[in-house]
């Protein structure tokens, strides 16, 4: 019998192959593609179930073939309760969520939260492409492609049904992506904004080329018009991998960068581990983070952000690792940033369930909830439980009066760290909240 870890590192094999030859076969629509195609009406999950058949035969219509041993994979990982059925989103949640690393999915996050939201959280997609700003995209600022005129190869964007003549301007490719035709409804859920910059950014090799791509085409709050510029002119061209032509001196500037990178990602996992000893670790420090970010723009300065962390008894010795937490190019640090990397990463599957129920409380326009909704809504199993609630979502610590769905993942990564099944996160989600 195969064990667990291998059954798991072929199941992320299999999702890694198949968002692959989505990509490459029907563009950025890819992944929404396959989640129309295996019936999902609700991309948050729990509106319908499929068999081992019915992903064969969508992923057939994409000319994607799955060997027995890959389909048993994906099944031993997402059928929660051995009926032999899944959650299709929980499958496309691991396509979206593949191959993207903290600083991407933060780029993914800002962006979305520039968006105004209806009660279900969804941005209409007028708005969508009235906001869409072309002009700043890296291929037009680079004179590469212009706005509106000049016609563009298809570069995999989308399926030859949805563009039959191959090429479209920067404005044109971003509205048929999200046309009447492909939302029906006539609007777009975080999921599949996600689910199409996550076929973007698979397409993308540098980081720098991602971010001018997301800071330039959205008007994400704080980020400097001037660098976002400066790197969809300069991204391609910075050193930060080895070749064979580079100088002795480059290759130690190179070696010298991904030493920081290591040094960075063990002083992000001793964190990890101070936080996780406490179900209030990440909550306590992420309300500090946003307590200490008058503005709401999501940088910090280096002191603030160093005492916010002192504060929790947690160090950064060599300051000069936070030069690699400004993605602002101003001697700030991005405070989304370092709470994505820190966070222990929370499975697609489980990050649905969180979705889920965000999905059930009334939303304002940016997708928050009041303090007071959390407050009634909340079923504490016992006293001990009800006083960490209390402790964590205390209203006199949150000016704003109102939460974010990022704090409802800091509250619950320590649950899910110590719950080794998915239903049985499942489970204890859902019997807290009325």
């Amino acid at each position: 019998m195969r064990s667990a870890i291998a059954n798991k590192n072929q199941c992320a094999a299999a999702t890694a192959r198949v968002k692959r030859l989505l990509v490459r076969g029907t563009g950025f629509n890819g992944i929404r593609s396959l989640s129309r195609a295996l019936g999902i009406a609700d991309d948050r999950g729990n509106t319908t179930t499929i068999t081992k058949d019915d992903l064969a035969a969508a992923l057939e219509q994409f000319q994607i073939i799955l060997s027995e041993e890959e389909l048993n994979a994906i099944w031993s990982e997402y059928d929660r309760i051995g009926n032999g059925k899944i959650d299709p989103v929980d499958f496309t949640a691991a396509l979206r969520a593949n191959g993207i690393s903290a600083f991407r999915r933060t780029l993914m996050e800002r962006a979305w939260g520039t968006l105004k939201k209806d009660p279900y959280g969804a941005v209409d997609t007028q708005l969508l492409t009235k906001t869409y700003n072309a002009a700043n995209h890296p291929d037009v600022v680079r004179g590469a492609r212009t706005e509106e005129d000049v016609k563009a190869e298809f570069r995999n964007a989308f399926s030859a049904a949805t563009n039959p003549s191959g090429s479209i301007s920067v404005k044109a490719e971003f509205r048929n992506a999200f046309s009447a035709a492909t939302n029906p409804s006539g609007s777009i859920s975080q999921q599949e904004f996600e689910q199409f910059y996550s076929a973007v950014s698979a397409t993308i090799e540098e980081d720098d080329t991602f971010a001018a791509l997301m800071r330039g085409c959205w008007n994400i709050a704080g980020a400097d018009s001037y660098f976002t510029s400066t790197l969809a002119l300069t991204s391609g061209t910075k050193n930060k991998s080895y070749y064979a032509i580079q100088t002795v001196q480059v290759k130690g500037d190179v070696t010298g960068q991904m030493q920081r990178k290591e040094a960075l990602l063990r002083v992000v996992a001793s964190h990890r581990k101070s936080l996780l000893a406490s179900r209030l670790g990440f909550r306590g420090l992420g309300r500090l983070l946003r307590a200490r970010d008058a503005a709401s723009v999501g940088y910090l300065s280096q002191e603030d952000f160093l005492d916010a962390l002192w504060k929790n008894r947690l160090y950064i010795e060599d300051q000069t690792l936070l030069s690699l937490l400004d993605t602002n190019n101003d001697n700030t640090v991005d405070v989304a940033l370092y709470m994505n990397m820190t966070l222990p990463e929370l499975a697609p599957a489980r990050r649905c369930v969180l979705e889920r129920l965000w999905a059930k409380l009334p939303t304002d326009s940016n997708n928050n909830v009041e303090m007071n909704v959390l407050h009634k809504r909340f079923r504490a199993p016992d006293g001990n439980a009800l006083n960490l609630f209390l402790d964590a979502w205390d209203k006199r610590e949150v000016p704003s009066g109102v939460a974010s769905f990022a704090e409802i993942v800091e509250w619950y990564a320590p649950l899910s760290v110590n719950t080794p099944m998915d239903v049985t996160f499942e489970q204890a989600v859902l019997a807290e909240w009325a």
